[in-house]
């Protein structure tokens, strides 16, 4: 029979220095924390996700973290796709909801890579 853990979700916004570059001390910290109680996967999500801010933050936990499953998102074209893939995660969210009024289920898919 599988083997089921309980997920938690902790959010955090990047934070940032006096002249707006990610502080990457506080996020590897920030992240460090959630692996030393055993988390599975970290995921930077927004609805902007081919970004360079995304693209600098997939970049700093993947240096950091180099086992830990990470989940970029949201992209709506392929070269969002390579560009989260390039900067080093693992899964890529695809996905757009085109007005607040429409369903949630609009599109979306995950990509995948080995």
């Amino acid at each position: 029979m599988p083997r089921f853990a309980s997920c938690a979700a902790p959010r955090s916004a990047p934070t940032r220095k006096p002249d707006g570059a990610l502080d990457r001390e506080t996020i590897v910290a920030h992240v460090g924390r959630l692996v030393d109680e055993s988390i599975d996967c970290v995921a930077v999500s927004t609805a902007h996700g081919h970004s360079a801010g995304v693209g600098d933050m997939v970049k700093i936990i993947r240096q950091a973290f180099p086992a830990l499953t990470l989940v970029a998102g949201n992209v709506t074209s392929a070269d969002g796709v390579e560009f989260l893939a390039k900067c080093g995660a693992n899964a890529i969210k695809i996905g757009r909801v085109p007005a607040p009024s429409a369903p949630r289920a609009s599109w979306r898919a995950w990509v995948f890579r080995s």
